[in-house]
């Protein structure tokens, strides 16, 4: 979570830690809902997620044993900030530059996140791109989308595209705006330039594309780089000088 040059830290009196903000996700919640809540449950800030940062995998203790865990992160840029109150579980935060983070931090495996948030070059708000989806579907796409609060709405031409974008149309009062570019059979090149086009500093994008014009689009993205596991769709961060485009699931495996 990042405001100017800072970023947020919590104290955990049980464990007498500092450490980056994370939680355990609900039933079936998805992890950027799950990231956004538990941020905002452990701080009072709400965070608008960017680029997804190295996750952690690490043993905890639990009922006297060790388990497994993975922790997902993002960076996240704070947009509302409410009083923090102290608790049994956080009784502390604290904004500070990442220099100064770095020496705070408990654990090497959240050293490593910051480390790895610090080296991003600037890059713009995602651009995501998901597949149609059925109408049930298309509804618990729009909760997921819109904690990466998009300012517009991109369909490729056929209805079942536009239908998947519709709920999310619908909540956040934003029109759907049609372009042949992303239909299927369309010209992956031409996609991914336009997909450049659409990179915003300020606002996220979603552009709902044929499946395999999806596809293809996507590993003409990302190039060099390992693909991301087939899923409901990817988020494509573009570099600000153009140079390059990180792109990842929208649901991590």
């Amino acid at each position: 979570m990042a405001r100017g040059g800072e970023v947020v830290l919590v104290h955990r009196p049980r464990y007498d830690d500092w450490s980056l903000p994370k939680g355990k996700l609900l039933p079936g919640e998805h992890p950027l809902l799950g990231a956004v809540r538990e941020v905002y449950e452990e701080t009072g800030v709400r965070g608008v997620p960017g680029v997804r940062l190295p996750g952690a995998d690490y043993q905890a203790p639990h009922r006297g044993s060790l388990v497994d865990k993975h922790v997902d992160f993002w960076a996240m840029t704070a947009v509302e900030i409410d009083t923090f109150t102290p608790n049994d579980e956080v009784n502390d935060v604290a904004w500070v530059p990442v220099a100064r983070a770095l020496q705070l931090l408990s654990y090497p495996r959240d050293e490593r996140v910051l480390h790895a948030y610090a080296e991003l070059p600037p890059v713009h708000r995602p651009v995501v791109l998901v597949r149609s989806a059925a109408p049930e579907q298309a509804a618990s796409l729009a909760d997921v989308l819109a904690v990466l609060r998009p300012g517009r709405l991109i369909s490729a031409s056929p209805v079942e595209c536009r239908d998947t974008l519709g709920p999310l149309s619908e909540s956040l009062l934003l029109n759907i705006e049609v372009d042949s570019r992303f239909d299927v059979g369309g010209d992956p090149g031409r996609a991914a330039q336009a997909l450049r086009n659409l990179a915003d500093p300020d606002r996220a994008v979603v552009v709902c594309a044929g499946g395999t014009a999806l596809a293809d689009t996507t590993r003409l993205l990302a190039g060099d780089a390992p693909q991301p596991a087939e899923s409901d769709g990817v988020v494509v961060s573009f570099v600000r000088d153009g140079s390059a485009a990180m792109v990842d699931p929208l649901t991590p495996a």
